[in-house]
């Protein structure tokens, strides 16, 4: 079975939730970084019958490409864990960009709002 630390190496740490830890990873082959969320124990992620971490899997699968949407490139199931390899983006959540600037003109909020619109149409 594929292992995630046999193609990649764990960088710094970028956040941490209930259910899993995001890291960068570089891909050992190209170099190329990547945002991991790695989730600590998969039993965790099972609701009412349903594999919610299947449900994410399959749903990023199926926005490949999409625009506006964090794109995965690859995913790791091991026995306990799991590791999803996302594209690494820059800069921050809209929530903290928007209180960091403190004000938005009704341009950037236009854009942003249409960003958003497109990716859940």
């Amino acid at each position: 079975a594929r292992r995630f630390d046999d193609y990649y190496t764990r960088g710094q740490d970028l956040g941490k939730g209930a259910f899993a830890k995001v890291f960068v990873g570089i891909h050992k082959q190209s170099k190329k970084e990547y945002a991991v969320k790695n989730i600590l124990d998969r039993t965790k992620m099972m609701w009412n019958n349903r594999d919610a971490l299947k449900d994410e899997i399959g749903s990023l699968e199926k926005l490949r490409r999409a625009p506006h949407i964090v794109q995965m490139q690859e995913y790791f199931m091991e026995d306990k864990q799991c590791y999803l390899v996302m594209e690494l983006l820059p800069g921050k959540e809209l929530f903290e960009r928007i209180i960091q600037k403190s004000t938005f003109t009704e341009a950037e909020a236009r854009n942003s709002c249409r960003c958003v619109l497109s990716a859940l149409a």
